[in-house]
């Protein structure tokens, strides 16, 4: 084995001897040579030298990397240890069953059942079902007003794409969006198709948990009837096609009772020739009354909403009127809806509510909450909020890729949900839920592609 010295390669040394300088040298001989090469020996020892030095820098590198690694690994366990302890403290302050230990049962055990409401009111969602396992008497008075559904919950009726439909019972999303007590979470339940054939004359709609419906059957009578559907009790009613026909414009609306369970119903269709009939839900049977529905254009195929609240009830058709029917004094009136684009009507303690969308899904969405505070010969809105940004980015979470984006709003009395829906897609996307009474805006997280035909 040779040395490599300068590109040339040597043979092994001959003789080692010490230098003046008290180094070692190689000679190195060339067989047959008359040269002789002496190298210091310090150079022999350059490459273990730097061997041990890159070793050494592997070691402090790796060390290094070790030392990152760990301080990365302690860092994230800090984090998340942070995170259960603010998990754990909200827990424990929005959970009635550990704060409610420290209040005083003198005090909080007798309060009256109208100010515990008004407490309750003033709670999100989840709170308040959560207050509701303290104990029986807690319990009671929250189901006190909260109806057969736990309210807040929400009827939603789309009509959906042709291109989407299977059968001519998948034309009509028709579904209830409650909130479970025990999971603490949104639930999307489906309710009865509503066949295609039976929304030719009347689209459906839905008052209060009830949804009425125009039906066609397919005997050779061709019989036509109305369908009420009590999403409360799952039960269906049949309602018998009323005595007289009007060869006019006609309207049609639903007043429900709450106040008795399970709950009744009036059929009320207004018409311009032949005045109002009214079927009762209690004695089966319609009746003829004087009163005749004012000219609004049509108004039989394009109910966008009805609304029972109080005395009267309202019908806001798609010529952007609202109709208006007096029970009491069986009197048809008009009202104009807000500027804008507007969806949904509601009452909350006899004061009426609605939304308007402005924009679209490319410009910046404005979304305002008014009421009704004048419904004379004049008809006087009065904004109450709008709708701030976060929740109208969670509202249209990139829509912008479909060519059609609705923005609709259901209510249930102080609570009002609103949601975007794309007709191509039949699906509904982001939900938001504001209160009229405490003027609170709240993300509701629905399952995913849950809400869709």
């Amino acid at each position: 084995m040779g040395l490599l010295v300068f590109g040339h390669v040597y043979p092994q040394p001959q003789s080692i001897h010490q230098s003046g300088w008290g180094r070692s040298w190689i000679r190195a001989g060339e067989e047959g040579g008359g040269w002789i090469l002496e190298v210091p020996s310090a150079l022999d020892g350059v490459e273990s030298s730097i061997s041990r030095q890159q070793a050494s820098s592997s070691v402090h590198h790796v060390e290094h990397i070790d030392k990152d690694s760990k301080m990365e690994k302690l860092k994230k366990n800090m984090e998340k240890n942070k995170r259960l302890r603010k998990r754990e403290k909200q827990r424990k302050s929005t959970n009635p069953k550990i704060w409610c230990k420290s209040m005083d049962p003198q005090v909080w055990g007798n309060l009256p059942p109208n100010l515990t409401l008004e407490i309750y009111k003033k709670l999100p969602i989840r709170n308040f079902y959560q207050l509701r396992e303290v104990c029986k008497d807690w319990n009671l008075v929250a189901c006190e007003g909260r109806g057969i559904y736990h309210k807040p919950y929400f009827v939603l009726i789309h009509k959906g794409h042709v291109l989407h439909k299977r059968s001519d019972n998948d034309c009509y999303l028709h579904g209830i969006l409650t909130f479970h007590i025990k999971s603490g979470s949104w639930q999307w339940t489906r309710l009865h198709a509503i066949p295609f054939r039976n929304t030719f004359l009347h689209q459906p709609f839905s008052v209060k948990g009830l949804t009425l419906t125009f039906h066609r059957s397919r005997s050779p009578e061709s019989r036509q009837y109305y369908r009420v559907f009590d999403a409360h009790t799952m039960r269906r009613h049949n309602i018998p096609w009323p005595p007289r026909t009007s060869r006019k414009s006609s309207t049609l609306g639903m007043t429900v009772d709450t106040t008795v369970v399970p709950y009744t119903f009036k059929i009320i269709i207004g018409c311009l020739d032949i005045g109002t009939q009214v079927y009762d839900s209690v004695t089966k049977s319609w009746e003829t009354r004087s009163s005749h529905l004012v000219p609004c254009n049509e108004p039989r195929y394009g109910i966008k909403t009805c609304l029972h609240s109080g005395n009267y009830m309202y019908i806001w058709v798609q010529k952007d009127k609202i109709l208006t029917y007096s029970l009491e004094e069986d009197k048809w009136g008009t009202l104009d809806p807000p500027p804008r684009h507007a969806s949904g009507l509601g009452s909350w303690q006899g004061r009426i509510f609605t939304t308007t969308c402005d924009g679209d899904e490319y410009t910046a969405l404005l979304l305002w909450v008014w009421e009704l505070v004048d419904q004379g010969e004049q008809t006087l809105w009065k904004k109450v909020d709008e709708m701030p940004g976060d929740m109208t980015r969670w509202l249209t979470p990139r829509l912008c890729i479909y060519d059609d984006i609705q923005i609709h709003a259901r209510f249930s009395n102080e609570h009002v949900l609103i949601y975007s829906w794309v007709p191509d897609t039949t699906q509904a996307f982001g939900f938001v839920l504001y209160n009229v009474a405490t003027k609170i805006w709240e993300k509701v997280e629905v399952p995913n592609h849950s809400v869709r035909l």
